[in-house]
């Protein structure tokens, strides 16, 4: 397995954790009235600080090799370049309206409940359409030359909430997902 798919996926799951925690339908947090938007803030701080900025463009590498080696996957390729500029548009909105929530310029009354599922929603779809269709397509036609490219394209970034060296704003968030885990 190429070690940038190893990192995406590993993102990927990462994130997957993360959604769960921001779907109302899945989480016992994202259920609570009133809500503690703080977490939530912290989430969509993370995905658009680091899944928008650093692992969306590090997939679109992979995009643009494999379409270099293969038409057929370009209208699904297309499609999933669409939805991150999507999926960081929701992103942005999302956050802005938890950031007024929590300065208080806004009442959240359920609203935000949909908005939080309904991206949550599209983001895992998003993933796991990349996971099963894209990812085995570029581990079996990329060469090695390829993968080397893409790794001298991506700009180094060590991921803030999971990995190594944690920022301090994600240390709460990251000690309520070891929590919620057990």
């Amino acid at each position: 397995m190429p070690r940038v798919i190893t990192m995406l996926q590993t993102d990927h799951r990462n994130v997957g954790v993360l959604l769960k925690l921001l779907d109302p339908s899945m989480s016992k947090l994202a259920q609570e009235i009133p809500a503690d938007f703080v977490p939530i803030l912290d989430i969509m701080n993370y995905m658009t600080r680091y899944s928008d900025l650093f692992h969306h463009p590090m997939e679109e590498l992979v995009f643009k090799k494999l379409m270099e080696r293969d038409d057929n996957p370009s209208p699904l390729v297309a499609t999933l370049i669409a939805e991150h500029k999507f999926l960081g548009e929701k992103g942005g909105q999302l956050i802005n309206r938890v950031r007024n929530v929590v300065n208080g310029f806004e009442s959240h009354e359920g609203r935000l409940a949909p908005e939080r599922q309904d991206y949550a929603i599209a983001l895992g779809r998003h993933m796991s359409r990349e996971e099963t269709e894209v990812f085995p397509l570029a581990s079996k036609l990329l060469s090695d030359d390829d993968w080397a490219a893409i790794e001298r394209g991506m700009v180094a970034r060590a991921d803030p909430l999971f990995g190594i060296g944690q920022e301090a704003q994600y240390v709460t968030l990251y000690d309520r997902i070891v929590s919620a885990a057990r």
